[in-house]
């Protein structure tokens, strides 16, 4: 009976191996996600970050708002380099808001809404990489930061919306503990 046991136990370990083993010649591949991408019909060498699109709902002072931000990468805007000589595109952020129900806001935002505030250093390698509502303060806000890409180098800054659809360009000075406690 151990015998038996044995035998069935050694064959359905075998066969776990054998289906679980890579039976190709080629190399096994690991993804690793990045949120730059050098497509192989681009020739230039250009890294370029993906096509990002978010929609949500925010409800403020008794108002419905959709949200949507869309971010693409940029022909048209001048490239960035890094110390290495690597080239990086820019983005384009999109903000399209309705308010309940009817179009309330729709603008684009590029590197250049933020110029006035940023370092030379900034103003030179920095690309407009991030944006997302921000919930944790009062209104309508919107966090955005130019950052020298692959790097942990950024400047922040929060776009307001008013009820009249104006917009606020500040820079975020709150510190990282400011950064996850919600507006009272």
């Amino acid at each position: 009976m151990k015998k038996a046991h044995f035998t069935l136990l050694t064959a359905a370990a075998l066969t776990i191996l054998t289906a679980c083993r890579n039976t190709s010649n080629a190399p096994v591949e690991e993804s690793h996600q990045n949120e730059y991408e050098t497509p192989d019909d681009q020739p230039t060498g250009i890294q370029r970050m993906n096509t990002y699109d978010f929609t949500d709902t925010v409800v403020i002072s008794g108002h419905t708002y959709i949200y949507n931000i869309h971010r693409e990468a940029s022909d048209s805007l001048p490239t960035v380099s890094d110390d290495f000589g690597t080239s990086f595109a820019d983005n384009i952020y999109h903000i399209n808001i309705r308010r309940d129900g009817g179009q309330f806001y729709s603008h684009s935002f590029t590197k250049a809404a933020f110029v006035n505030m940023l370092t030379a250093e900034m103003k030179k390698h920095g690309v407009l990489d991030g944006m997302r509502c921000d919930t944790t303060l009062d209104g309508l806000c919107f966090a955005a930061s130019i950052s020298q890409p692959q790097s942990d180098l950024y400047q922040p800054f929060i776009i307001t919306v008013a009820p009249d659809a104006s917009t606020a360009i500040t820079r975020d000075t709150r510190d990282e503990m400011d950064l996850n406690t919600p507006a009272e």
